[in-house]
C-alpha cells in the first residue's frame, strides 16, 4: 500500500537522510495549511502545531513521496517515534504540485484530499529558533 508522506527536513533530496527514501517514489512538492511552525533543532528541523505560546501558524514547504508501509516503519525508527521525539500524523496540505503520478490508488486519493503523513516534533521548542516556511541546512 502506498502512503503519501510530506517531508520538510533531513529526508528531503540533497540532505543528510535522503537515502532513507531513495527507493521510494518522489511525487513533487507541497505546502501545509497554516497551522504549523518549524524550528531549528540543531542540524535538523522540527515541525510543530502552532499555538500562541510557540509561534504563529505558517504554511511550510516540503517534498511529497509515495512510501511503502515497510519504509514508514523504518522512518518511524529514524524519527524516534517510539522514544517520543516525533509522532507520525496526518496533516492537511493547502498546495500540492506533483511531477509524477503515484502507483497506488490510496496515494492518489490522499493527493486529491490533500492529506499526507508527516513527522511532528513532540518536545519543547521554547529555546529554539523559528525556521520560517522552508528549511535548508546550508
Amino acid at each position: 500500500m502506498g502512503n503519501l508522506l510530506f517531508v520538510y527536513g533531513t529526508l528531503k533530496q540533497g540532505h543528510s537522510r535522503e537515502l532513507a527514501l531513495s527507493d521510494q517514489k518522489y511525487l513533487g512538492v507541497g505546502r501545509t495549511d497554516g497551522k504549523f511552525a518549524m524550528f531549528n533543532l540543531g542540524g535538523y528541523p522540527g515541525l510543530v502545531h502552532a499555538t500562541p505560546d510557540k509561534a504563529a501558524g505558517k504554511r511550510v514547504y516540503g517534498e511529497l513521496y509515495e512510501v511503502s508501509d515497510e519504509c514508514m516503519q523504518q522512518l518511524d525508527q529514524i524519527e524516534g517515534v517510539e522514544h517520543g521525539l516525533y509522532s507520525r500524523e496526518e496533516i492537511i496540505l493547502d498546495e500540492v504540485n506533483i511531477v509524477a503520478l503515484p502507483l497506488y490508488s490510496s496515494t492518489f486519493q490522499a493527493l486529491q484530499r490533500k492529506v499526507a503523513l508527516a513527522y511532528i516534533y513532540l518536545r519543547s521548542v521554547s529555546d529554539k529558533k523559528d525556521c520560517g516556511i522552508f528549511w535548508s541546512s546550508r
